[in-house]
């Protein structure tokens, strides 16, 4: 009968046992390992713990073998979890287990390397996306910090290139009475500025404006009609100019730029992949919804720098807001913040204002109209 307090249970390997060895349970008693259940033998086999030779082995190396040689010269192997083998050692005087705890040593630094190892394994394997978590979560601070190093000169001459490709079919002019308002109110907000500004009316319908780096502004005749005041238009060019002041468009470029060639980095070629290119434009929309937000606010304090009325730019974008309901478009989902949103940040805005002394620009915004070309 087995008489230890720890009994664990094994397997036992000779030349004339199963593949998958026999079932034993073992124990130490003093400076001997002592094992029953071999088959074929009703006695308890008895071997000094200093002659047995451990090692680590099977999958993972999570096992511990003891192997000793038998009088008939037969190489015979009992083998242990490496749990229940450091018990079943922990019972045995540390004079006679030294192999076993050098093996152990040696198994515990291999361990911790293979750890190691994994770890920069799987950080390696990581790191394309936590590049990608850290763009997208400061995407905005990255793609500000790489426009610093892009000079007013560079950013004119790229302004140039998106220029000819944003307008690539416009009906573009710099004549007329509404174009020498435009103008007139666009150097009124750009007085001191950096850039040399460029200002352009699109025949076109469509109620919209857009800045290009550089300087470049253009104005819809669409965006005229829809306006009741110069005041409101005003308001518009401010916004528009912030975008350049701001470097805004730059900003965006490269950080779509940026996010793009990440993307395709990990998953390879990413216009074939619906799911990045949906990620790629949700997460572009609302970059651009962020700037279009700083937009306004510093489009609000360019208005009160150039002694122009705000209240022009809330209206506006409230008559946007009754646009918007109309159409019925996730604000999650648009370039844009919500005009209703916008419209009641710029009024708590102004309200934080102080002295803020204005004259009403001097324009016939119904001649302004009438100068507008019929279609």
């Amino acid at each position: 009968m087995l008489n230890s307090d720890t009994v664990i249970r094994g397997q036992f390997f000779s030349p004339t046992s199963p593949i998958q060895g026999e079932p034993i349970t073992a124990y130490s008693e003093s400076t001997d390992l002592v094992i029953a259940g071999i088959k074929n033998s009703s006695e308890l086999l008895r071997l000094p713990l200093i002659a047995l030779k451990p090692r680590y082995g099977g999958f993972n190396r999570e096992q511990v073998y003891f192997d000793w040689e038998s009088p008939q010269g037969e190489v015979c192997s009992v083998c242990f979890s490496a749990k229940d083998a450091e018990l079943l050692m922990a019972q045995a005087p540390a004079t006679v287990v030294q192999s076993y705890q050098q093996v152990h040593h040696e198994q515990t630094k291999r361990k911790r390397r293979s750890n190691i190892g994994l770890g920069m394994l799987l950080f390696y394997l990581g790191l394309p996306f936590l590049l990608l978590l850290v763009l997208f979560w400061k995407s905005h601070q990255i793609a500000a910090w790489i426009a610093d190093y892009v000079s007013i000169e560079q950013e004119q001459a790229l302004g140039e290139l998106v220029f000819a490709s944003a307008t690539d079919g416009m009906k573009l002019r710099q004549t007329g009475y509404d174009y020498e308002v435009l103008k007139r109110i666009g150097e009124r907000l750009t007085q001191g500025s950096a850039y040399q500004y460029h200002w352009y009316i699109a025949d076109t319908a469509e109620v919209n404006a857009f800045a290009v780096p550089g300087g470049y502004v253009v104005a819809n005749t669409g965006l005229l009609k829809a306006a009741d005041s110069a005041e409101e238009v005003a308001g518009v060019l401010a916004h528009e100019v912030q975008h350049v002041e701001q470097r805004h468009t730059l900003e965006d470029i490269i950080y779509r730029l940026g996010w793009q060639t990440s993307i395709a980095l990990i998953v390879g070629d990413v216009s074939s992949l619906w799911v990045t290119q949906a990620a790629t434009q949700l997460n572009s929309l609302k970059f651009s919804r962020e700037l279009e937000a700083e937009a306004d606010l510093k489009g609000l304090e360019a208005l009160h720098k150039a002694g122009i009325a705000p209240q022009g730019l809330v209206s506006f974008f409230e008559k946007l807001a009754k646009d918007e309901a109309n159409l019925g478009i996730p604000a999650f989902l648009s370039t844009h913040p919500a005009s209703d949103q916008r419209s009641t940040n710029l009024k708590n805005a102004i309200k934080q204002q102080e002295g803020w002394s204005t004259i009403p620009l001097p324009y016939d915004w119904e001649q302004v109209k009438a100068a507008l070309p019929a279609k």
